[in-house]
């Protein structure tokens, strides 16, 4: 934590625009969510109290590449996995649901200051476009 605490002080101090493009914290707290919803862990709110005590972690903008968890499944697929594989919670229909509420309900929102849904289950070119698209409008 101290770690991204000086990386971001640092690249705050810069007089250029200055776009980090990283996992968010938004991430963490999704699969949170997600874990307190399947198995009640009971972390989720601890983990966004604890953001209180370090404020730096909070991003400014979080992109949040939305793909059907078939979609997914067919990735996975083609990328060699198999049934034996099946163990990999993340890409769980139930696990990806609960991560996507995270993002996508109003119940309790992200704690990015903006959240900005992109559909990914388009072509890498097509998301790539959208991505890039953001980045700009951020730098100008």
């Amino acid at each position: 934590m101290v770690i991204e605490g000086t990386r971001v002080r640092r690249a705050l101090a810069s007089a250029k625009p200055v776009v980090l493009l990283d996992r968010s914290v938004d991430t963490l707290l999704a699969h949170a969510h997600a874990l307190d919803a399947l198995f009640g862990y009971d972390v989720h709110h601890r983990l966004r109290d604890r953001l209180q005590e370090l404020p730096f972690l909070r991003p400014h903008h979080t992109l949040y590449l939305d793909v059907p968890a078939e979609e997914l499944a067919l990735r996975r697929k083609a990328a060699g996995h198999t049934a034996a594989d099946s163990g990999y919670f993340l890409h769980e229909p139930t696990f990806l649901a609960h991560a996507r509420d995270y993002f996508v309900s109003a119940a309790q929102p992200p704690v990015s200051r903006e959240v900005t849904v992109i559909p990914a289950d388009t072509g890498p070119d097509a998301v790539a476009h959208a991505v890039e698209a953001l980045v700009t409008y951020w730098t100008r």
